[in-house]
């Protein structure tokens, strides 16, 4: 009650804020998309020891943030399943980070502390991988040493790893882990990794070995995320599942909404068959270890890239194996060969971009398919065009799949098609800077096979140095069985103060 009671009053103080910051004659520009592309960090001398040197880099950033949940949380016909309904949600979360070193190696540290509203809160980061769904209060998200020597670079420890080079949506970043229990707010989490880089005049040569899995984190157990609803007059009787089936089977509808509907399924809980549902992840052993290369070039106004990848997918696949009066269904992580490349370069002050990822699979058990998006950056900076406002950054993209061969494997039911994004999207983002101090930004996703989509909208006000308001409204659209459609009743006013240090 007391939380309830806290991100309702800062609903209500932000939200008086927000509205102000349109008639404020402050503003700054905020760029949105800084949360998809942080940049590496640059060393800087210090005439301190090693330890005051962690003293000097440290950075910090304070958030406090609340929603609002427009409708009521859906209904559940099912006795297992008890869904939160707070209509309003809040939390607080400190991030921070910091390095030292000298000439030829560098150690860098970055996590958060974090609590909320919410039931999802437990102890603390999780040595090499987290098998448990939970939020942590304390996550230490890098940890990892820098070691060079000539032309040679080499990292050791947990990072984020990113490949890649498209804007809004990147095919090829597809190699890292990421805490979804806020689903359109993902948080990109690191991994344990040994790369090396090999500089050659404008060619960067990098091969990295990925040996811990981490699974990603979902919303969870009861959550209002976890699923939209089941399908329309369709009840799973409980007595169906063996123990501690309910919460896997909640993660399943997490990617497969649409799950309960296939036949040979909805079959076997007809005929009173006892269902286990299984997650089934990859181990620590050299087998599941993921292994990357990559060539990066710089050439005058052109830059690409070219990788290849074998190890754990990165979206999961469902199996069923049945028996007289018993099945397991099992989300399974498969192994994939993948092979990426894009470009980016700049044409008369736009910037033009590509990207594209081949996935094959290797048992079939998921769909081999090429994913593939285009888009292209500008700026308009017009006083007659734009009348009161400085100027309007803005990304398009359009997102595209082509699946060359589809899952064939004996017992494997569902594919990661059900699962993954940018299939056929058509994805913006703008921000307008009206002064120094207000900006408004929006970003939007429209999936157009699908009838569906997510949009945000807002504004963000810097009222001293350092600290900024944000108002903002996200809007999902679309048929429950679809990705967005799915959060229909998740319509919601987000606001949030941060603080940076």
């Amino acid at each position: 009650m007391r939380k309830m009671i806290m991100t309702t009053a800062l609903i209500l103080l932000f939200g008086m804020w927000g509205l102000c910051a349109f008639a404020d004659d402050q503003g700054d520009i905020l760029n949105e998309l800084d949360s998809y592309m942080d940049s590496d960090e640059t060393k800087m001398e210090s005439s301190k020891g090693i330890v005051g040197q962690f003293y000097d880099h440290f950075s910090g950033e304070l958030e406090i943030r609340s929603a609002y949940f427009m409708d009521s949380a859906f209904e559940s016909s099912e006795d297992y399943l008890n869904v939160e309904d707070e209509r309003v949600t809040g939390k607080v979360r400190a991030n921070w980070s910091s390095w030292m070193g000298e000439d030829w190696w560098s150690l860098h540290a970055a996590g958060w502390f974090e609590d909320g509203t919410e039931d999802a809160y437990s102890g603390v980061t999780q040595f090499m991988t987290d098998k448990e769904n939970q939020i942590r209060y304390g996550e230490l998200n890098e940890l990892f040493f820098n070691l060079s020597r000539g032309e040679a670079g080499f990292t050791i420890g947990k990072k984020i790893f990113k490949n890649g080079i498209s804007t809004i949506y990147s095919p090829g970043n597809l190699y890292t882990s990421a805490d979804l229990s806020d689903p359109v707010n993902p948080v990109q989490t690191g991994s344990w990794q040994m790369s090396c880089d090999y500089s050659s005049e404008d060619t960067v040569y990098t091969y990295s070995i990925l040996p811990f899995y981490q699974e990603k984190k979902l919303p969870s157990f009861g959550s209002r995320w976890i699923l939209s609803d089941l399908p329309s007059g369709y009840s799973l009787p409980p007595y169906s599942l063996v123990a501690g089936s309910p919460e896997e089977l909640l993660e399943v509808l997490y990617y497969y909404v649409d799950l309960l509907m296939n036949g040979r399924f909805i079959d076997l809980i007809n005929n009173n068959t006892t269902i286990a549902v299984r997650e089934d992840l990859p181990g620590n052993g050299i087998g599941d270890w993921g292994w990357f290369g990559r060539v990066k070039k710089s050439s005058g106004m052109l830059d690409s890239f070219a990788s290849a990848y074998y190890g754990p997918a990165f979206y999961p696949v469902i199996k069923l194996e049945s028996k007289i009066g018993s099945a397991t269904l099992t989300k399974e992580t498969p192994k994939v060969i993948q092979f990426a490349g894009g470009f980016s370069t700049t044409w008369k002050g736009t910037e033009l971009h590509g990207e594209a990822l081949y996935s094959y699979s290797p048992n079939d058990h998921d769909d081999s398919y090429l994913n593939y998006s285009a888009g292209f950056c500008s700026s308009i900076e017009d006083p007659v065009i734009l009348p009161g406002i400085k100027k309007i950054d803005f990304v398009i993209e359009y997102a595209g799949e082509v699946i060359t061969e589809d899952q064939s494997a004996k017992d494997y039911i569902l594919s990661s098609k059900y699962t993954r994004i940018g299939r056929n999207d058509i994805l913006a983002s703008a921000l307008a800077t009206i002064t120094d101090d207000l900006s408004l930004h929006y970003l939007s996703d429209f999936t157009l096979s699908e009838n569906s989509s997510f949009q945000r909208i807002g504004a963000s006000l810097r009222v001293m140095p350092g600290v900024v308001l944000s108002l903002d409204f996200e809007l999902f659209q679309g048929p429950p069985e679809t990705y967005f459609g799915r959060w229909h009743n998740n319509d919601r006013i987000v606001t949030s103060v941060k603080w940076s240090i």
